[in-house]
């Protein structure tokens, strides 16, 4: 986790510039409620949890177009439930 805060930062020289901003605009996408302000006013934990569902998010629609097309068997498993 030091390492991916560390990256995000700036701090490791392989880091890019806009990998806050990609994260950002992930979660703005799911949640639509969440604005670039709010987000830079929480802390890189609160940054990382809601990343971590908003990439399910993002997983959970694009496997809902694939099964609405008919290209998945399984039953989808909505994002937020454990």
């Amino acid at each position: 986790m030091n390492e991916k805060v560390a990256r995000i930062k700036g701090q490791n020289k392989s880091a890019k510039e806009d990998d806050l901003l990609k994260i950002f605009a992930t979660i703005c996408y799911i949640f639509p409620m969440m604005t670039f302000d709010y987000l830079l006013d929480q802390t890189m934990y609160q940054i990382s949890w809601l990343q971590k569902y908003a990439s399910k998010g993002v997983n959970y629609s694009i496997e809902e177009k694939a099964f609405a097309a008919g290209n998945m068997k399984k039953k989808l498993k909505f994002f937020l439930e454990k």
